[in-house]
């Protein structure tokens, strides 16, 4: 397992400007003093690997899962503070829980040195250490999906499913991904795609309410596969990442109660430790505070919420490189999308228009230089707001042009 450069782990992220990092709700003091660079990334991923490793085979299983949280805070949290969120924050939340649990009892490495040493099997363990983990991360899958719905249903109704918002949300996502276009064109069918946004608010409002019985947890199971799997057909959108996290689903059986009372004479039912409890405790209030107020942040934030109606129109960038002759040559911007993913480019291109729009001459000067040294260009760079429609079907010119900035 040997890293020797940056190029070949592709995290472009320890080079990025110092003026690119934008403060994120409660932890802008963290991000001013985080060390960002090259060899700090470099460093941080070879432990999150050999922890992620031994954690796997389950080998010094506590202490590394511990390391692999702090360092998956740090490698996960570095992207997320240059402009736009990445929600891969349960890759830090559920680790956290199984390494204050005894997740490594059975088929792990330490389960079988110990057994070795002692010559002892499992007798008299406690079912309740076994239940109470795997529910707190089911009641975190919950959070994930219902304040998303809740969201949805309080700011805009049932119109968010019932009008062309859906459509509009999808066609902008096309816009997003630079003319991306599905298999199948589901915004030619009106009825398909609001059966699609009812279909979205009720799972994402009923998915936790389906989890805590065994027959209702498999149609939890079957609508949270087919709602990532339409969203990538039709959006691009993967989190198959928490799809993998499924498992957690996976032939649970709910023997002990907490009781504190044997349940047989060889298995007694422990209550959860008081170091899971706290931990528990504080995974399940910050994420649950942070849906209340659709605060967006890390390690805790609101998941995405999609919760607004958007217009038949979109507003983008475009750049030009000026010669000296004074004759503009477009730039391709999809080399800003490959690198930093097309979410976190169009969140950048979000931030500049917004600073056009309230003419704050600051802001448009900082992202105007970051996106001029983006490109790595010496010819000075015009930058310009084009409004669109999001039909992909529509044809002739951009609807409006106006030149933002001029970065020499």
């Amino acid at each position: 397992m040997v890293l020797s450069g940056m190029e070949k782990i592709d995290f472009p992220w320890g080079n990025m400007p110092h003026d690119a990092r934008v403060p994120l709700p409660g932890i802008g003091w963290l991000i001013a003093i985080i060390p960002i660079t090259p060899s700090t990334v470099e460093w941080a991923l070879r432990l999150l690997f050999l922890s992620a490793f031994l954690s796997m085979i389950g080998l010094w299983t506590r202490m590394s899962m511990l390391v692999y949280v702090v360092m998956a805070f740090y490698i996960i949290g570095v992207p997320n503070f240059f402009g736009k969120v990445n929600h891969g924050h349960y890759l830090v939340w559920f680790p956290a829980v199984l390494a204050f649990s005894p997740c490594f009892d059975a088929l792990s490495v330490d389960a079988w040195l110990k057994k070795r040493k002692k010559g002892t099997g499992d007798e008299g363990r406690g079912t309740i250490n076994y239940s109470f983990p795997i529910k707190v991360i089911w009641l975190l899958f919950g959070i994930i999906y219902f304040f998303p719905g809740f969201w949805k249903v309080w700011d805009c109704g049932l119109d968010w499913a019932l009008t062309d918002n859906v459509r509009n949300q999808m066609q902008l996502k096309w816009i997003d991904l630079n003319g991306w276009l599905p298999f199948f064109r589901i915004d030619h069918y009106p009825l398909l795609y609001k059966l699609a946004g009812i279909y979205t608010i009720i799972f994402e409002l009923g998915f936790v309410l389906l989890l805590f019985n065994k027959k209702t947890r498999i149609a939890a199971i079957i609508g949270g596969l087919l709602f990532h799997g339409f969203t990538f057909l039709f959006m691009q959108i993967s989190f198959y990442k928490l799809v993998m996290c499924y498992v957690f689903f996976i032939g649970t059986r709910d023997r002990g109660r907490g009781t504190g009372h044997a349940t047989s004479s060889s298995t007694v039912v422990l209550r959860p430790s008081s170091l899971l409890t706290i931990i528990a405790t504080i995974l399940l209030s910050a994420n649950i505070i942070c849906g209340i107020f659709k605060i967006t942040s890390f390690p805790f934030a609101c998941y995405p919420t999609f919760a607004y109606l958007v217009p038949s129109e979109t507003e983008t960038l475009s750049f030009t490189t000026i010669d000296s002759s004074g004759k503009e040559t477009p730039l391709d911007k999809s080399m800003l999308q490959k690198t930093f993913s097309s979410e976190r480019y169009r969140a950048w291109e979000y931030k500049l228009i917004a600073a056009q729009k309230e003419n704050n001459k600051e802001e448009i000067n900082k992202w105007g230089r970051n996106f001029y040294d983006f490109f790595n260009i010496q010819q000075p760079l015009n930058i310009y707001m084009e409004t669109i429609p999001l039909s992909p079907d529509s044809v002739g010119k951009p609807v409006k042009r106006a030149l933002i900035e001029e970065v020499k």
